[in-house]
This record gives C-alpha cells, sequence and structure tokens, in this order.
C-alpha cells in the first residue's frame, strides 16, 4: 500500500509538470496577476501609495504608469495601447521585504537553489528558454513573450520580475 501510495503521488507530481510550464498566461506574484485589471489590483491591495504619470513606451508604444506598494516592496506598471483600452498590469517588480510568491512558489529570499531546480525542470521544455547570468536566471516563454527574471544575491532571490521579455 505504502509503495502504491508514493508511486501514485510521483506520477501525480510528474503529470503536473507540463502545467507549470503552461501558467506563462497566468504569471504572478502573489495575488497579481498579468493582464488583471486595475480593479482587480485595489480590491486586492488597496489604492497605490504613489502613482506616475502616464507615458508612452517608445519602444513598444503602450501607455504605462506605474504604482508603487512600498508595503509589499512592490512595483506595479500598468498599461493600455490606446486611450479607449482599460489599463492592466504590465510587469510587476518584487524586492526588499516583499513575501508574496510567482506562481512557482519563489518569492524574495528564497534560496538559489529553489530556482535552480525550477530552472532544471525547465530545461528540456522547448516553449521555455532558460537563461543563467551572474546574478540570476531568466525564464522566457517564447511564444508569448512573457517573461520571469529572478535576480540572486548571496545566494538568495533580492528581485523578481514579471511581464513582457525583450524586444
Amino acid at each position: 500500500m505504502k509503495r502504491f501510495l508514493t508511486t501514485l503521488l510521483l506520477l501525480t507530481v510528474l503529470s503536473a509538470m507540463p502545467v507549470l510550464a503552461k501558467r506563462e498566461k497566468g504569471l504572478s506574484i502573489g495575488p497579481i496577476i498579468l493582464g488583471q485589471s486595475t480593479g482587480q489590483v485595489v480590491a486586492t491591495l488597496g489604492p497605490p501609495a504613489e502613482r506616475s504619470r502616464t507615458q508612452e513606451e517608445p519602444a513598444t508604444g503602450e501607455f504605462v504608469q506605474t504604482w508603487s506598494y512600498p508595503q509589499h516592496s512592490l512595483a506595479i506598471d500598468i498599461s493600455r495601447s490606446s486611450e479607449k483600452e482599460a489599463f492592466t498590469v504590465y510587469r510587476v517588480r518584487a524586492g526588499g521585504r516583499c513575501k508574496l510568491k510567482t506562481f512557482a512558489g519563489l518569492n524574495v529570499g528564497s534560496f538559489a537553489a529553489e530556482v535552480q531546480g525550477l530552472a532544471r525542470r525547465f530545461e528540456r521544455d522547448s516553449e521555455v528558454e532558460v537563461t543563467e547570468s551572474e546574478d540570476g536566471y531568466t525564464f522566457l516563454w517564447v511564444e508569448s513573450n512573457q517573461m520571469l527574471r529572478v535576480s540572486i544575491a548571496e545566494g538568495k532571490i533580492s528581485h523578481l520580475y514579471i511581464g513582457p521579455g525583450p524586444e
């Protein structure tokens, strides 16, 4: 019976691996998900402590505004393509004391070994490009051009980024 349960657990974990790789459309840090409405952000985190002016990004043509949540060590960029569209979550940066986790269970302060484990899980996935650098890892979902960037300092995660990959 014990062997059966162990095998069943192993099969369940292995069958969940492809699901993890498909989560790029829902990349998140805590309850904040790429593409989420600003209303959902405010309902979850409350109003931002500070909002930047809306500026057009020359590279993308997106109109972007940054919302700051210093109590969560979080900066959320919201964007829209035109004035007729609603703002949605475009990218999220976490640092400092942020304890919110990514969809993969990583958060600021997690050990580098956890990121290395995630990188190994994605090594054979043709839909995700994993790049290791001196200061961390980048996970790029090729088809959707969505990215998770994990910065590492002193053996621990120091910053997280989710949002569009390089143009």
